[in-house]
């Protein structure tokens, strides 16, 4: 992939995807805008928004404070790398139009980046403003800051708690279009296979749950075969293990919510959309090829889905992310 312009060093550039999110958009780029270190681009890309996003934020357009891109309908991770390849600045922060970025996110990554230069990525943690409470989730620490096999039991940075290098974020290849849900996990995977990433150990996002999230979690399921298959044939002899973990997660986190959804489907005779789930169910079990592990996985949930709690606590089969 190229990659236009000569970066500014220690420059940083925002990269925000929208659609249809215009009134949510405003704090967003506003968050930016307050950064104790300031952004040298921020950059809006409307992916197909029916609504011009211009109609909310024209007069940050006209001053210059926000570079407008639009492109055909294509998803957030298309209009991500659109607005990556557009971008000029030593270092990317990808971050979503309803989310809003602490005073000082900026500042904390980009020093981070600017001090260790070992380094291809920088994260911080993510508060999630929009469950009860608002929990804070921060990454662990991982040994000399290699991230890669933790990141194989699930993502350790959310949303847009991420800022890279540009030359790393187009080395590991950058957002693919065909992969949707998980595609910052992917890209940090990537990305940690470069390279060791610097932890900030506070929050740096506060990041809201869109509605119907639930069921976009859900269809995660539906990227393990191909998010499996292509870290496998990445990490080269000896890979199926680490796509097996990944595939083997995924079934933790959302197996037992389908099994759910299919017996609510099977009880309302509504067949073809348990069909529809039951592939998402199989296809991964058996793809790109047969696990102890993955089949320890959907054995465990299996189980104790549909098994009595007297029985399960028999037949308990431990689920093993690490073999």
């Amino acid at each position: 992939m190229s990659q236009p312009g000569s970066a500014l060093r220690g420059s940083i550039a925002v990269i925000m995807p929208t659609y249809n999110r215009g009134a949510l958009m405003r704090p967003a780029i506003e968050s930016v805008l307050a950064q104790t270190r300031p952004a040298a681009e921020i950059i809006v890309v409307s992916d197909g928004a029916p609504i011009d996003p211009a109609e909310f934020i024209g007069d940050l357009i006209e001053s210059g404070k926000v570079r407008l891109l639009r492109q055909a309908n294509a998803g957030a991770p298309t209009a991500r790398h659109f607005g990556a390849n557009s971008a000029t600045s030593d270092y990317l922060i990808f971050f979503d139009d309803d989310d809003t970025l602490r005073p000082d996110a900026l500042e904390r990554l980009g020093g981070l980046l600017d001090r260790r230069p070992e380094c291809v990525a920088a994260a911080g943690g993510t508060c999630f403003v929009s469950r009860p409470g608002a929990p804070v989730w921060l990454p662990e620490p991982a040994p000399a800051d290699h991230y890669f096999d933790k990141l194989l039991d699930g993502n350790e940075f959310l949303g847009g708690a991420t800022m890279m290098r540009r030359e790393a974020y187009f080395g590991c290849g950058g957002f693919e279009h065909d992969i949707h849900t998980i595609e910052d996990w992917y890209l940090n995977l990537r990305l940690a296979w470069l390279g060791p990433i610097a932890i900030h150990p506070g929050v740096v996002i506060e990041y809201v749950e869109a509605a119907g999230s639930i069921t976009s979690r859900l269809a995660q399921l539906d990227y393990a075969v191909t998010t499996a298959s292509r870290i496998a044939t990445m990490v080269g002899p000896g890979g199926h293990k680490a796509g097996n973990r990944i595939r083997a997660f995924l079934y933790r986190m959302y197996l037992d919510r389908l099994l759910t959804q299919i017996g609510a489907d099977l009880r309302t005779l509504q067949l073809r959309a348990a069909g529809r789930k039951s592939w998402r169910i199989f296809k991964p079990l058996f793809l790109p090829m047969p696990s102890r592990l993955v089949l320890g996985a959907w054995l465990t949930i299996f189980a104790h889905h549909f098994l009595p709690d007297w029985l399960w606590h028999e037949v308990h089969l431990p689920v093993r992310l690490r073999a």
